[in-house]
């Protein structure tokens, strides 16, 4: 099982911007980056999923998974 160092390491490399917090355009472009891509539909769902405040916005590493 991967550390939370690793995990954050991993956080880190999706949230582009640096304010602790992973949006859907952020994860988009790492697809891209990483020559990958997943439908709207999936992408919606993976961000509902992890966004355990229910802030709309995406998110954050402190959210419980």
């Amino acid at each position: 099982m991967p550390s939370e160092e690793e995990l954050l390491n991993v956080f880190d490399m999706y949230d582009v911007n640096g304010d602790g917090n992973v949006t859907m355009a952020e994860i988009i472009l790492a697809l891209k980056r990483s020559g990958r891509s997943l439908p709207q539909n999936q992408l919606e769902r993976l961000v509902k999923e992890a966004d355990r405040d229910e802030s709309g916005t995406g998110f954050s590493f402190s959210e419980p998974i």
